[in-house]
């Protein structure tokens, strides 16, 4: 509704007004004689200087309606509709503290030709939202992004939350694989479920032999623990680990 009306303000209003003033200035052009030079000089500078500032104004309108745009996630479409005032937009999303703006914001980067959301993703581990911390710890997983890995090792190190903690285990494995287990055994008798559960799932997943055979064992003497919770708990990591074979 709002483009709708900004066009046929531009073709009803604008652009006639626009043709109006340049047809009166060439008619003051046409009629004034040379000593008039200095005022016809002045009249087009006023001109120049109403062009700016009003470009300048809708120009601050645009990045504006384009965030709001984005907030709403009313943007759809190709690469193509994306400018570099667009990219700003979206690479200042990556800092709001809603997450779902900033993981809509790195999915839009993604579909933009020379801009990658992996760009972004050692900054965004910083997030204080423990929900993008999450989904950029789980990307670098999937995406094996193994040059993160220092990264990784530093999320594992500072996390507080046991959920975030858990998703930067289970990247480290991915990423490390069988060199990394000697790292991450430390957590397998780790007193929050959320963390053992990381660390057991990527052991099996990712840590090859030796990840399978430490890992293993523990899953099986939980198995058979006479503990409910325990047997719970081994069915959430086989779920997590998602191969028929365990």
């Amino acid at each position: 509704r709002r483009k709708f009306t900004v066009q046929v303000a531009i073709e009803s209003m604008v652009g006639p007004v626009a043709g109006g003033l340049v047809g009166c200035v060439l008619l003051l052009l046409f009629y004034l004689d040379a000593s008039h030079i200095g005022f016809i000089t002045v009249v087009m500078l006023g001109v120049i200087a109403f062009w700016i500032v009003t470009g300048r104004k809708v120009y601050g309108e645009y990045r504006n309606t384009l965030s709001e745009a984005l907030m709403q996630r009313f943007l759809v479409g190709g690469s193509s509709i994306y400018d570099d005032s667009m990219i700003d937009i979206l690479k200042k999303h990556l800092t709001r503290p809603h997450p779902g703006e900033v993981i809509y914001a790195l999915d839009l980067l993604d579909k933009i030709e020379d801009e990658s959301s992996a760009d972004h993703y050692v900054e965004l581990l910083d997030h204080p939202s423990a929900e993008v911390r999450k989904e950029i710890l789980d990307r670098i997983r999937r995406e094996l992004r193994s040059e993160m890995i220092d990264a990784v090792r530093c999320s594992v190190a500072k996390e507080t939350g046991d959920d975030v903690k858990s998703h930067a285990l289970r990247s480290l494995c991915a990423l490390g694989e069988s060199e990394v287990l000697d790292e991450v055994v430390l957590y397998i008798d780790h007193p929050a479920p959320q963390v053992r559960r990381g660390v057991i799932s990527g052991m099996l997943r990712y840590g090859g032999i030796d990840g399978v055979l430490t890992a293993g064992q523990h899953l099986i003497d939980l198995e058979h623990s006479e503990d409910v919770e325990d047997r719970i708990f081994a069915a959430r990591v086989l779920g997590d680990v998602g191969i028929s074979s365990f």
